[in-house]
């Protein structure tokens, strides 16, 4: 497939916040113009805490969606931190446990089509208890499933979240049977 071509022309921030920028880029692509709105995220981790046959999911409410929903622990990384030590944060954070060891999944777009946020995926192997702390405006609850139950949870549409999705799928592919 031929290559087009495309020259910027103007990025114009329209937005600043404390997790993602919105800018309006004016690009050219032959001897068109267009725009494309574009949401600047520093990126995210979202890790599968896996305690032998049971993975520790949270019930969080997620005010956009204005409900409750099932997903896996996750969080933005800080300016200047390593996914991994964004992950070990998180997972105190939000369910309290430590990971001793993290291996990665992989890496996907949440969504290329119109944001730069990048998560990276990681498995925590058995990691130990301890205290949460969780975002002051966090309504989180740490759920323990027993991980074979977790392809019939997608399927009955109980878990609908897609980085969620996206580190199962990433996960059971892996996975010895």
């Amino acid at each position: 497939m031929a290559e087009k071509m495309r020259k910027i022309l103007k990025k114009e921030y329209v937005f600043h916040g404390r997790k993602f920028s919105v800018r309006l880029d004016y690009y050219q692509i032959n001897s068109k113009i267009y725009t494309a709105e574009i949401v600047e995220h520093k990126g995210a981790v979202v890790i599968l805490p896996l305690l032998q046959n049971k993975v520790i999911l949270i019930e969080q409410y997620r005010y956009p969606i204005q409900k409750y929903i099932l997903e896996l622990p996750a969080g933005t990384l800080e300016k200047g931190e390593k996914p991994e030590e964004t992950a070990k944060r998180e997972l105190i954070e939000e369910i309290g446990y430590k990971a001793n060891r993290l291996e990665p999944l992989g890496k996907l777009y949440a969504s290329p089509g119109y944001t730069t946020e990048i998560l990276y995926a990681y498995l925590a192997l058995n990691p130990e208890k301890t205290l949460s702390h969780p975002e002051e405006y966090e309504d989180i609850k740490p759920v323990i499933i027993n991980i074979d139950k977790i392809p019939a949870l997608i399927k009955e549409n109980k878990i609908i979240d897609g980085k969620t999705l996206a580190t199962f799928m990433l996960y059971f592919s892996r996975r010895k049977n």
